[in-house]
Protein backbone atom coordinates (compact mmCIF):
# COMPACT_ATOMS: atom_id res chain seq x y z
CA UNK A 1 0.00 0.00 0.00
CA UNK A 2 1.43 3.92 -1.15
CA UNK A 3 -0.63 6.01 0.50
CA UNK A 4 0.30 9.20 -0.96
CA UNK A 5 -0.27 13.11 -0.69
CA UNK A 6 -3.89 14.10 -0.71
CA UNK A 7 -5.37 17.41 -2.72
CA UNK A 8 -4.33 19.75 -0.57
CA UNK A 9 -0.98 18.69 0.16
CA UNK A 10 -1.07 16.26 3.02
CA UNK A 11 -3.12 12.84 4.41
CA UNK A 12 -3.84 13.98 7.61
CA UNK A 13 -6.45 16.52 6.70
CA UNK A 14 -8.24 15.31 3.14
CA UNK A 15 -9.38 12.59 1.33
CA UNK A 16 -5.91 10.48 0.78
CA UNK A 17 -5.09 8.52 -2.62
CA UNK A 18 -3.89 5.38 -2.76
CA UNK A 19 -1.11 4.07 -5.17
CA UNK A 20 0.15 0.87 -6.57
CA UNK A 21 4.10 0.32 -7.01
CA UNK A 22 3.83 0.98 -11.07
CA UNK A 23 1.81 4.43 -10.61
CA UNK A 24 4.43 4.93 -6.97
CA UNK A 25 7.18 5.50 -9.61
CA UNK A 26 11.38 5.34 -8.66
CA UNK A 27 9.98 5.30 -4.84
CA UNK A 28 8.14 2.11 -5.18
CA UNK A 29 11.17 -0.04 -3.27
CA UNK A 30 12.11 3.40 -0.69
CA UNK A 31 10.48 3.32 2.62
CA UNK A 32 12.23 6.08 3.79
CA UNK A 33 9.62 9.46 4.29
CA UNK A 34 12.42 11.71 3.25
CA UNK A 35 12.31 10.38 -0.54
CA UNK A 36 12.30 13.27 -2.67
CA UNK A 37 10.82 12.48 -5.95
CA UNK A 38 11.11 15.33 -7.98
CA UNK A 39 14.71 15.13 -7.31
CA UNK A 40 14.89 11.65 -7.20
CA UNK A 41 14.42 11.59 -11.09
CA UNK A 42 16.33 14.54 -12.34
CA UNK A 43 18.62 13.37 -10.44
CA UNK A 44 18.63 10.00 -12.27
CA UNK A 45 18.80 11.33 -15.24
CA UNK A 46 21.90 13.54 -14.39
CA UNK A 47 23.70 10.61 -13.38
CA UNK A 48 22.65 8.46 -16.22
CA UNK A 49 24.17 11.13 -18.50
CA UNK A 50 27.19 11.43 -16.17
CA UNK A 51 27.99 7.65 -15.80
CA UNK A 52 27.76 7.34 -19.68
CA UNK A 53 30.32 10.30 -20.18
CA UNK A 54 32.61 8.22 -17.77
CA UNK A 55 31.85 4.87 -19.22
CA UNK A 56 32.35 6.00 -22.58
CA UNK A 57 35.70 7.83 -21.96
CA UNK A 58 36.68 4.88 -19.66
CA UNK A 59 36.53 2.57 -22.17
CA UNK A 60 37.92 5.34 -25.03
CA UNK A 61 40.89 5.00 -22.77
CA UNK A 62 41.32 1.66 -22.17
CA UNK A 63 40.74 0.35 -25.63
CA UNK A 64 43.68 3.17 -26.38
CA UNK A 65 45.84 1.99 -23.87
CA UNK A 66 45.76 -1.82 -24.98
CA UNK A 67 47.02 -1.27 -28.36
CA UNK A 68 49.56 1.03 -27.01
CA UNK A 69 50.51 -1.56 -24.45
CA UNK A 70 49.67 0.00 -21.18
CA UNK A 71 48.68 -2.01 -18.04
CA UNK A 72 46.61 0.24 -16.90
CA UNK A 73 44.19 -0.24 -19.99
CA UNK A 74 42.87 -3.08 -17.91
CA UNK A 75 41.81 -0.92 -15.08
CA UNK A 76 40.47 1.93 -17.38
CA UNK A 77 37.83 -1.55 -19.16
CA UNK A 78 36.99 -2.23 -15.63
CA UNK A 79 36.21 1.39 -14.70
CA UNK A 80 34.47 1.46 -17.94
CA UNK A 81 32.53 -1.62 -17.48
CA UNK A 82 31.69 -0.40 -13.71
CA UNK A 83 30.49 3.06 -14.93
CA UNK A 84 28.30 1.33 -17.45
CA UNK A 85 26.57 -0.56 -15.01
CA UNK A 86 25.41 2.91 -13.50
CA UNK A 87 23.79 3.97 -17.05
CA UNK A 88 22.08 0.33 -16.80
CA UNK A 89 20.73 1.50 -13.64
CA UNK A 90 20.05 4.87 -14.46
CA UNK A 91 18.34 4.16 -16.84
CA UNK A 92 15.48 1.85 -15.08
CA UNK A 93 14.99 4.28 -12.53
CA UNK A 94 13.95 6.97 -14.96
CA UNK A 95 11.87 4.16 -17.00
CA UNK A 96 10.70 3.27 -14.10
CA UNK A 97 9.99 6.74 -13.30
CA UNK A 98 8.52 7.52 -16.48
CA UNK A 99 6.01 4.54 -16.02
CA UNK A 100 4.91 5.86 -12.98
CA UNK A 101 4.28 8.96 -14.39
CA UNK A 102 2.05 7.96 -17.36
CA UNK A 103 0.28 5.78 -14.96
CA UNK A 104 -0.71 8.81 -12.28
CA UNK A 105 -1.43 11.30 -15.19
CA UNK A 106 -4.23 7.98 -16.32
CA UNK A 107 -5.61 8.23 -12.95
CA UNK A 108 -5.30 11.85 -12.80
CA UNK A 109 -3.43 10.90 -9.56
CA UNK A 110 -0.69 13.58 -8.30
CA UNK A 111 2.82 12.77 -7.06
CA UNK A 112 3.14 10.78 -4.03
CA UNK A 113 4.81 12.04 -1.14
CA UNK A 114 5.46 9.30 1.23
CA UNK A 115 5.70 6.07 1.56
CA UNK A 116 3.99 3.51 4.59
CA UNK A 117 4.32 0.19 5.85
CA UNK A 118 0.92 -1.63 5.08
CA UNK A 119 0.06 -1.52 8.65
CA UNK A 120 1.04 2.12 9.01
CA UNK A 121 -1.78 2.85 6.01
CA UNK A 122 -3.95 0.64 8.25
CA UNK A 123 -4.04 2.36 10.82
CA UNK A 124 -4.35 5.64 8.83
CA UNK A 125 -7.57 4.13 6.91
CA UNK A 126 -8.86 2.61 9.77
CA UNK A 127 -9.09 5.94 12.19
CA UNK A 128 -9.78 8.17 8.48
CA UNK A 129 -12.20 5.88 6.34
CA UNK A 130 -12.45 6.48 2.52
CA UNK A 131 -15.28 5.22 0.21
CA UNK A 132 -12.33 4.78 -2.72
CA UNK A 133 -10.04 2.35 -0.44
CA UNK A 134 -11.78 -0.72 0.60
CA UNK A 135 -10.73 -2.28 3.85
CA UNK A 136 -9.94 -5.64 2.32
CA UNK A 137 -6.47 -7.86 2.61
CA UNK A 138 -5.79 -7.38 -0.80
CA UNK A 139 -5.57 -3.62 -0.51
CA UNK A 140 -3.56 -4.14 2.69
CA UNK A 141 -1.71 -7.87 1.61
CA UNK A 142 1.41 -6.90 4.20
CA UNK A 143 -0.96 -5.83 7.32
CA UNK A 144 -0.27 -8.43 9.77
CA UNK A 145 -2.93 -6.52 12.13
CA UNK A 146 -4.82 -6.38 9.24
CA UNK A 147 -4.74 -10.07 8.76
CA UNK A 148 -5.19 -11.27 12.34
CA UNK A 149 -7.97 -9.19 12.85
CA UNK A 150 -10.09 -10.86 9.77
CA UNK A 151 -8.95 -14.41 10.96
CA UNK A 152 -10.30 -13.69 14.44
CA UNK A 153 -13.34 -12.50 12.82
CA UNK A 154 -13.60 -15.44 10.53
CA UNK A 155 -13.63 -18.10 13.65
Amino acid sequence: MFPGRSSTGTTSTAKPSAYTPEEWGIGAGSGDASYNLIRSFYFSIFLTILFAGASLAALAFGVFGLFRGFPMALFMLFFGALFGFGVVQGFFNVRQEWRGRQARKLKGLRNPWFTASDDAAYQWFVRHPSPDVPMALEYFPDAVKFRDEARQNSL
